[in-house]
């Protein structure tokens, strides 16, 4: 049965020096001869095994559409569904709940719906704490982002859009949401000048995303999101795209120890119905010392895959030179990069009921 939550991609394995350029499956450079200790070579690329849902276990061992690879094992969607989810039996996947999602259990959080008074329409930056000095004009480039009234009943009178429409290499002048009052991080973890606050081993984000054009394809328009530090230090990395069969997700996390890093994609779900608003969910868990952070995500409240954080390529990748370790989280972060597609101005995606924060 097809399941538009999981697709069964060749990885991707990206330099450093490709992934500041690259935002998509397909951009590659070829690897060495050898994997790092603990990486197996599959299809030419260095990779975990036990997170690969085309290699779990074992290299060409791929789990089926209604499973994930978790700890090299295919693990069915209804043994792992998201808080507030109910198995269907019917549709042989999670069900979210109809209810507006809240995570109880996040112990310093932040819940933005996009709702007037507190957010106008127009520019987001230093509306409720949030930055995005590149769409103000104070960045490397006018993104084109904001405050807009999304005709979705189901995101209330207002969401955030953002197109590709124009991008550049920065980061720090893209939109970032408001920080949480403490962070998540190892005990090493650095901050630079963001306050710390209490430190937790946990972060969550999540929020519903919708095309703005539900009953067209926008060419070439690709958006990415990601839990940081709140100046383009992200820890991990969800990107999408539109493409001629719906919507699509990509993940990108860094296996193994060598110097430039090893960053690996998945596809982990295409098809989305680009008409209808899906739930989408991260979760990071840190642990001290290298090659053991847990990323999990979610999609429409089923888990779709288990990976691992950027954490080394802050540790040993020399482009990290001038502070070589890993950052803690407070925010997350909205980003147009890569090859710009015009054609989305005005448009792109709508972001609502997002909720992030430490637990």
């Amino acid at each position: 049965m097809y399941n538009p939550y999981k697709y069964t991609a060749v990885l991707a394995f990206l330099s450093v020096a490709c992934w500041r350029q690259a935002h998509a499956a397909g951009d590659s450079v070829p690897v060495t001869s050898t994997c790092d200790s603990g990486l197996t070579r599959c299809s030419n690329v260095c990779l975990i095994t036990k997170y690969s849902n085309d290699n779990c276990g074992r290299c060409n061992r791929k789990c089926r559409d209604t499973e994930v690879c978790i700890s090299g094992r295919c693990q069915s969607f209804s043994q792992s569904c998201m808080d507030g989810a109910s198995w269907s039996s019917y549709e042989h996947k999670c069900v979210c709940s109809t209810k507006t999602p809240y995570v109880t259990f996040l112990r310093d959080k932040a819940s933005v719906n996009f709702e007037p008074p507190t957010y106008p329409k127009g520019l987001i930056h230093n509306v409720d704490g949030w930055k995005a000095a590149g769409s103000a004009g104070s960045g490397c480039a006018i993104y084109d982002e904001g405050v807009a009234a999304s005709g979705y009943s189901k995101f209330g009178q207002q969401s955030f859009r953002i197109s590709n429409a124009v991008t550049s290499g920065c980061f720090g002048d893209q939109a970032f949401a408001k920080p949480i009052a403490g962070s998540v991080g190892e005990t090493g973890a650095t901050a630079d000048v963001f306050p710390v606050g209490v430190k937790r081993k946990n972060f969550l984000m999540q929020f519903d995303i919708r095309s703005a054009v539900p009953n067209a394809q926008q060419p070439g328009l690709f958006i990415s999101v990601s839990p940081d530090r709140g100046d383009g230090s992200r820890m991990s990395y969800l990107g999408f795209s539109d493409t001629a069969n719906g919507l699509e997700v990509i993940f990108y996390d860094v296996e193994g120890k060598t110097n430039p890093a090893n960053f690996v994609s998945e596809v982990i779900a295409t098809g989305l119905d680009r008409s209808k608003a899906h739930r989408i969910r991260l979760t990071l868990q840190v642990k001290d010392g290298p090659s053991n952070d847990v990323v999990k995500v979610y999609i429409n409240c089923n888990l779709v895959k288990v990976g691992t954080s950027w954490e080394n390529y802050y540790r040993y990748d020399t482009e990290s030179h001038a502070e070589q370790s890993v950052r803690i989280v407070k925010t997350v972060l909205f980003r147009s990069g890569g090859t710009a597609a015009p054609g989305t101005s005005g448009n792109g995606f709508f972001f609502d009921n997002l909720i992030y924060g430490a637990y």
